[in-house]
Parts: structure tokens; sequence; C-alpha cells
């Protein structure tokens, strides 16, 4: 039989593998094998019970659960000893603000690349809407059926096809460079279904440069973007410009003008309903379609301006405008 003081021996080794901390094996002094060897020589079976009672107990507790901070995702010290999930957020993370990746909300790398693009792209759209309507006419009478020219509809036409063919692909072969990748894609979708109507129906063709129009706010909203990532660069002076410019042309092309195209659509359907008695004519296809871009707009002008109504109501619209800032 085992000696007691060889089976002490035994037990410190043992706590010392289990536990790696010397404040740990300070329980030695009150452990059951020294009990037992002071009252007597114990059995092999109550010696190796109490042997797995400790050991069980030397172990260092299992480490809680907490949730991951920013902190945390962006620590590689912390990332060594974390558990695994918690290393896996935090490379989704990283992934997801350098390109790519798996995580959620756009890459500012991959949405930087596509601003750019769209701020070069959309120069064209801007310059040819401008180009074929008489300025003079849309300030004496704010009727853009009236105004319209007509003068550079084909290259306006083909240079819109192109604009939206190539940024669908590149938000479809890119998701992460926009915040909403599948509404984007929708929509692109449904233009360039729309951008038919005035090949069919010329008498329409005012239509889409109206409708285009927006691509003037879609260029400030880009650019107040591109200003703003860039803030510490550029003088104040332009990033305040582009944020009137933003809204400004938010509030008068989606909220005004497109609106303004659903009455006269509307006021058509009456006019060919009292020369034809019938309402089924083939213009009146693309009403609905329209309808779906002047829905989109009341939610995007929601989503856009209920933080700074909350803000206003807190007495907190500088902070509410600035997450407008940095979210759209």
């Amino acid at each position: 039989m085992v000696s007691t003081r060889s089976k002490k021996y035994d037990y410190a080794k043992l706590s010392n593998a289990t536990s790696g901390s010397d404040d740990e094996n300070t329980d030695l002094n009150t452990s059951p094998v020294r009990a037992s060897s002071q009252s007597g020589t114990p059995s092999k079976s109550k010696t190796r019970k109490n042997k797995r009672v400790d050991v069980k107990a030397a172990a260092p507790p299992a480490p809680r659960a907490t949730a991951a901070t920013d902190d945390d995702d962006t620590s590689d010290d912390n990332a060594q000893t974390r558990p695994t999930h918690f290393t896996r957020k935090a490379s989704s993370v990283a992934a997801t603000a350098t390109g790519g990746g798996d995580g959620s909300g756009p890459s500012v790398v991959d949405r930087d690349r596509h601003d750019i693009f769209n701020v070069v792209a959309l120069l064209p759209l801007v310059f040819l809407t401008l180009a074929n309507y008489d300025w003079t006419v849309v300030w004496a009478s704010a009727n853009p059926e009236a105004a319209w020219t007509d003068q550079y509809f084909w290259e306006y036409w083909v240079a819109t096809m192109i604009y939206f063919f190539v940024d669908t692909v590149w938000v479809w072969k890119v998701p992460t460079c926009v915040k909403s990748p599948g509404v984007i894609i929708k929509h692109h979708i449904v233009a360039l279904l729309y951008l038919v109507a005035p090949v069919l129906f010329p008498e329409f063709r005012w239509a889409m440069g109206a409708c285009l129009s927006v691509e003037i706010n879609t260029w400030f909203l880009i650019m107040r973007r591109v200003v703003y990532l860039r803030r510490e660069r550029v003088p104040s002076a332009v990033v305040e410009f582009m944020n009137a410019a933003f809204y400004s042309s938010w509030i008068a092309i989606r909220c005004v003008l497109f609106p303004l195209i659903m009455a006269i659509y509307l006021r058509k359907c009456v006019e060919a309903l009292e020369e034809t008695g019938t309402l089924m004519h083939w213009p009146i296809i693309f009403v609905p379609v329209h309808g779906i871009f002047c829905a989109l707009n009341l939610k995007w002008s929601y989503d856009l301006f209920t933080p700074l109504i909350v803000g206003w109501f807190k007495s907190d619209g500088s902070k509410a405008a600035q997450k407008v800032g940095d979210g759209l």
C-alpha cells in the first residue's frame, strides 16, 4: 500500500497539472487527502473518490459568455482567448469594413468605389436632362411637358440604358457597395422597363426627362457622402453646400415633381376616357410603374426625415442630422 506522504505528493502534482495556478495549490493544507492521513490510512476507493472531487473543484471555472463589443471585435490579443464565435464575428466585421465579407451592411471601401463611379457616370445624365428642356418655359410655366425640346433624346436614352445596366451588374456582383442591394436591383430593373415607354410612345418622352431629373438629387446624395468621408480635407463650406443641395433637390424632385407627374398621368387618363370612352390604352400600363417610384420616394423620404424630426422634438437635431449624414 502506498504511503500517505506519497499520495499527498501525487495529488500535489495532479493539482498543479489541472489548475495551473499557485493560489489554487494553497488549498492542499485542507484537502481531504491530508485529513484522511491524520485519522488513519484511507482505502483506495475513498482516496480515488476524494481525488475526483478535488480535481473537479480545482478546475478553473468556465468563462462566462459576454456580449462582444466593437473593441473586442477589432482586438487581436482578445481574439486569441475569446471563444470561436467571437473570433468569427471579428473576422466578419473586419472583412466588411475593408471590402467583401459576410457581414451585414455596406463595405466602406466597396461603397466608396461605387460612389466614385456614380459621381462620374451620372454627370452625362444630369447634363442631358438639363439640355433637353427649355428652361425659360420651365421657369415660366412649371410644365415639364411643354418645356421638353427632344433635341438630344437618343443620346439621352442610350446613355441612360448603359448606366442602369452597368450599375445593376455592379450592385449584383458587389452587393456590399450599397446599403440595400435587393431594393436597388429591383429599382433598376423597373427603371429599365420604364425606359421602353418613351421609345414606344414618343408623346411621353417629356416624362423620361422629368423622371430622370431625380438623378440630379442622386448625384448630390452620392457627392455628399463622398465629401463627408473626406470631410477632414474638404472645406466646411463645401460640406454645407452639398447638404443643402441634397435636401432641397430631394424635396423639389422626389416630394413635389414625382407626384406632379402622377397627377399629369391621371389627367391624361381622364382625357382619354372622355375622348374614347375607354381606359384601355397602352400608355396606361406605365401609370402603376410610376406609382411604384412614388411609393419608393415616400418610403425613402420617411426614412430620411424621421430621424431629423424626432431629433428636433428631442432638442437634439444636430445629432439626428449627423446620423442621417452617416447613414445615407
